[in-house]
């Protein structure tokens, strides 16, 4: 047996079996439910968060544009953002993504516009570098003696290691040296450079 779907636009086969017509009324009641308001179109502020302002060659990572929405949802919108670098060169972007390619420096822009129409937009620098002297990038290694990387001052306290790690390691193999500038002599005598595989 055939009836007309509740709006008449489908045939539909009534075998009590049949699967369709409760699918297409939790469908129906379900669209009836999700009316888009216009709170939740309506962001009332949009924030970069924790901004990859230092990053790897060969790096890749997720930005956070968090907006806030007025009916009090907050929601990551980077992927629907668009995205423009000063030097795709070095980074590039995709729905949200940046990809390092080269040590370098760049100025990533971001326009969000809301389900109103409204605009916002964010900006901020990142660089790109195989060695990057912050507080984010520095990794220490030893747990029993921890270390402390400043920013300021550009210096290590305390005793451990400390140093770099690259998700998909590092290829200096068009480099002859390695060649580390101090600022200046280190007072220790067991000061050392050792590198990891």
């Amino acid at each position: 047996m055939n009836q007309p779907s509740p709006d008449g636009s489908l045939t539909i086969y009534n075998d009590p079996e049949a699967f369709m017509v409760p699918t297409w009324n939790w469908f129906k009641e379900y669209a009836e439910t999700k009316k888009t308001s216009s709170n939740q179109l309506k962001a009332v502020s949009v924030e970069m968060e924790d901004a990859p302002t230092s990053v790897f060659p060969g790096e890749s990572c997720a930005m956070k544009l968090m907006a806030k929405f007025a009916d009090g949802r907050s929601w990551n919108v980077a992927g629907d953002a668009v995205w423009t670098s000063s030097d795709e060169s070095v980074l590039s972007i995709d729905r949200g993504n940046i990809y390092v390619k080269k040590a370098g420096q760049a100025t990533i822009h971001g326009t969000y516009t809301d389900g109103t129409g409204q605009t916002f937009e964010v900006q901020f620098d990142a660089v790109s570098s195989m060695f990057p002297l912050t507080a984010a990038s520095v990794n220490y290694f030893d747990r029993i003696f921890p270390n402390h990387f400043d920013e300021t001052t550009q210096t290590f306290s305390g005793i451990g290691f400390g140093g770099w790690r690259w998700a998909d390691g590092i290829d200096l193999s068009a480099y002859r040296y390695l060649v580390l500038h101090l600022f200046e002599a280190s007072s220790s005598p067991t000061a050392d450079l050792h590198c990891q595989r």
